[in-house]
């Protein structure tokens, strides 16, 4: 799909944006990884190494890339917004056990 429209979202499972060479990444998924991307760029442009990984599929967790990323990070920020109350959030306990 991505020769027929020029588009490509990384493996399917994780699409990552602007990881060379990033110092630390910020992890999304939904609509919050569009907003995180302008603000990766602003970082970016202020001098800031951070990068972002766009989690399309969290079942089952792309363990395997997102160990590979974590190797070269000194940081991994999170965003979840379906954090329920006594449920916690769906992405870090899975985080945790890829690192």
């Amino acid at each position: 799909m991505g020769k027929k429209f020029g588009r490509t979202y990384g493996n399917g499972m994780i699409e990552p944006y602007r990881i060379e060479g990033a110092e630390c990444i910020i992890t999304a998924m939904g609509t919050i990884a569009g907003t995180a991307m302008t603000a990766v760029d602003k970082l970016w442009a202020e001098g800031m190494k951070v990068g972002l990984v766009k989690i399309r599929s969290f079942l089952p967790f792309p363990r395997k890339d997102f160990h590979a990323i974590s190797k070269n990070v000194n940081a991994i920020g999170v965003f979840d917004r379906s954090c329920q109350t006594g449920m916690g959030a769906c992405i870090p306990p899975d985080e945790d056990y890829a690192l």
